[in-house]
């Protein structure tokens, strides 16, 4: 319980710093730094929710141009700062223990081949949405448009992978750090997606990302992030964090978090999830016992790479001792129910010990408390056994 305490400590102190995802166009002069950053990515395998939420400052007051490349064509509306919050805040305490959005469309070309989406403004944020098919056309277009020199290496990466969708998000900024807005993306896609690469080639600096995945079964991919620990948030759960999240998955989905620092030459993927059987789900909710943990700790057998042979000898004594009483417990249950009522109902009770002993902490805990008496007991009893039957052969002889 300890050890569970000290990881869910670790996350809230971790969670809270965090930056950097998104591309910056900025001016030469201007330097920005991302001090918080935190996503939110909740994927169906047709459909992408992204929620994004920043903490900004600059080295003097500007007003730069954030850029997001996505592979279809996004609907965007404003977050909400208490997402962020209660996911994180749920999360712990598990380490511990389809509304439509939409925006003002528009088909107009906007010269060089790059198709002006749409425009809107949602609080600090402004936003257009832009759809290319050639980099050059592209960076042309943000020169043109923007009025920002932008090298054609950072869309090229996702042009070629059909990415042609790009968000250009314009906000002001300054040398006091503030809290952008937080905004949601919602996009198709046939796998789970966050840019990474766009952070890299615009901005070069190492930058650390922390975002929790959120899908229907768990992971199975390696991405370029570490992945942490892996929970399941039911639908009421989700739905805490934001109603968008329960409309995706009513009967709750697995939230997995990933963080990592550096600079990124693959963008965040996840392709393939595992949907638990209810045998899965059964041992997995087994594992989660803590008399089941208890005791994977205390067989595990770390008590072997002991130094001392007298203390290894002593530990394995502790060891046995306590297996015998917990035999034992199961023996005296089946032997005095099958006197009174019989065997099957012996082997019936037999089995209601054991599970109440693994489903009920408070139990478990004491039967693991007296098993180490119990099984002093158990070997003084057979040793006097023992004597005896050696007594009366003796005398017999």
């Amino acid at each position: 319980m300890k050890r569970l305490v000290i990881m869910a400590l670790t996350l809230i102190l971790v969670i809270k710093v965090v930056s950097a995802d998104r591309g910056f166009i900025l001016p030469p002069h201007i330097y920005v730094r991302e001090d918080s950053q935190v996503a939110i990515i909740a994927w169906d395998g047709v459909k992408e929710i992204l929620m994004l939420s920043t903490n900004v400052r600059s080295n003097e007051p500007a007003e730069i141009w954030e850029v997001i490349p996505l592979p279809s064509e996004p609907l965007v509306e404003k977050g909400d700062e208490e997402s962020f919050r209660k996911i994180t805040l749920l999360y712990n305490e598990k380490i511990v223990v389809s509304r439509k959005m939409g925006g003002e469309l528009a088909t107009t070309k906007a010269g060089k081949g790059v198709e002006v989406i749409f425009r809107k403004q949602i609080g600090v944020h402004n936003l257009t949405v832009v759809r290319a098919e050639n980099v050059k056309e592209l960076e042309e277009w943000v020169r043109e448009n923007l009025n920002l020199s932008v090298p054609a290496k950072a869309f090229e990466r996702y042009i070629s992978k059909s990415y042609n969708y790009f968000v250009f998000d314009k906000i002001c900024v300054g040398p006091e750090e503030k809290t952008v807005e937080s905004l949601i993306y919602i996009f198709k896609t046939d796998e789970a997606y966050y840019p990474l690469v766009i952070t890299t080639e615009t901005t070069k600096a190492p930058s650390s990302v922390s975002l929790f995945l959120v899908t229907k079964g768990k992971s199975l991919d390696g991405t370029a992030l570490s992945k942490w620990s892996t929970v399941f948030f039911s639908g009421e759960e989700l739905k805490e964090v934001h109603e968008i999240l329960y409309g995706m998955f009513p009967s709750g989905a697995y939230v997995t978090y990933y963080r990592d620092f550096g600079t990124y030459s693959e963008d965040f993927v996840v392709r393939n999830v595992y949907v638990p059987t209810v045998l899965d789900l059964a041992l997995e909710w087994l594992n989660e016992r803590f008399f089941v943990q208890v005791l994977k700790q205390y067989f595990s057998g770390s008590w072997w790479r002991l130094a001392d042979p007298m203390v290894k000898v002593i530990s394995l004594g502790i060891v046995l001792t306590s297996l015998a009483g917990l035999v034992t417990y199961g023996y005296f249950t089946y032997a005095v129910a099958r006197r009174r009522f019989g065997r099957v109902f012996g082997i019936l009770a037999v089995v209601v010990f054991y599970a109440l002993t693994v489903c009920v902490n408070v139990f478990g805990l004491f039967v693991l408390a007296t098993s180490l008496p119990i099984g002093v007991g158990a070997y003084a009893l057979l040793v006097i056994e023992v004597c005896r039957k050696l007594k009366a052969q003796n005398s017999h002889e």
